[in-house]
């Protein structure tokens, strides 16, 4: 199965067991394909996964799931598309009033800023809850470019 098909049918059925799914773009300036394949997957996980967790209860923190595709853009920038999952009576957590929550958003701010720990900065941030899983699951694995996906 290719991963379309596969954050297709694993997020709808997130849509259909009542969860609430958030589109998510992480936009950088990386271009060195070395450099995103050795850095990029570990900054999803240690670094923007770790602040959204950071903004959730205790109890929630495991039912979170998510994934991501790393994309060049036709600028020949690598940036992240991806998906995060959760109960929708939680969802108010990331998102209230039609809003991304005041605190996720600064906690996201911070990664505007390179650090010893942080090799580059996400300049721009955008999540978003979705209805439609199938197009975004194209729209995130669209380029031949990819990287990969988890």
């Amino acid at each position: 199965m290719n991963p379309t098909d596969e954050l297709t049918l694993k997020y709808e059925a997130y849509l259909k067991n009542g969860n609430s799914v958030f589109a998510v773009t992480l936009s950088t300036y990386v271009q060195s394909e070395w450099f995103a394949r050795k850095h990029m997957h570990s900054y999803w996980r240690n670094h923007f996964i770790y602040r959204v967790l950071k903004q959730l209860s205790y109890k929630l923190k495991a039912k979170l799931d998510h994934d991501y595709v790393i994309e060049r853009s036709p600028e020949g920038h690598y940036h992240f598309h991806g998906l995060l999952a959760l109960p929708a009576s939680s969802s108010g957590q990331i998102w209230n009033c039609g809003s991304l929550r005041k605190p996720l958003d600064l906690a996201l701010k911070s990664l505007g800023h390179c650090g010893r720990h942080r090799m580059f900065k996400v300049n721009d941030f955008l999540i978003e809850p979705i209805t439609n899983v199938a197009a975004w699951a194209i729209y995130s694995t669209k380029s031949p470019d990819s990287i990969s996906w988890e």
